[in-house]
């Protein structure tokens, strides 16, 4: 059986406090004060990498996120980026049917990235947008 995630899921211990739909306007608030450190390994969980090989989504070094790891919050900046990924993760199981789809579209070239994976991109804020519009393009029926 194919199970789905969401934002609440990945981002957040409990629904205590959300709003009913979460979305990345709404998150603003939570981004701003830091997501816990447990919600890394949901969304890393939900990519199908571990722990550690997330760095380079979040733009910084393998250690810099071992000391991030220690703490209790994230910051501003991991925590947008942990919410980029949520996002695109969850879009794309929308759009593809489920998160095992998702992952296996992640992981294979597009035509529409210049023959990249969309994995490649969500390395930068710039590749992750261009994977949410390839996304939407799909979802529209407009691939290319």
């Amino acid at each position: 059986m194919t199970s789905r995630i969401s934002f609440k899921h990945l981002l957040f211990s409990s629904s205590k406090g959300l709003p009913t739909e979460v979305t990345l306007l709404s998150l603003q608030p939570w981004i701003h004060r830091g997501f816990t450190v447990e919600a890394l390994p949901r969304v890393a969980e939900a990519m199908g990498v571990r722990d550690v090989a997330m760095a380079p989504y979040l733009g910084v070094s393998g250690r810099t996120l071992q000391r991030a790891m220690q703490k209790s919050t994230l910051s501003v900046e991991l925590s947008d980026r942990l919410a980029a990924l949520a996002n695109i993760l969850v879009l794309a199981q929308d759009v593809l049917g489920s998160i095992e789809e998702a992952r296996r579209w992640l992981s294979t070239s597009q035509v529409a990235l210049d023959g990249k994976t969309p994995d490649e991109l969500l390395r930068t804020v710039t590749g992750c947008r261009e994977v949410e519009l390839l996304l939407g393009r799909i979802q529209h029926g407009v691939y290319t």
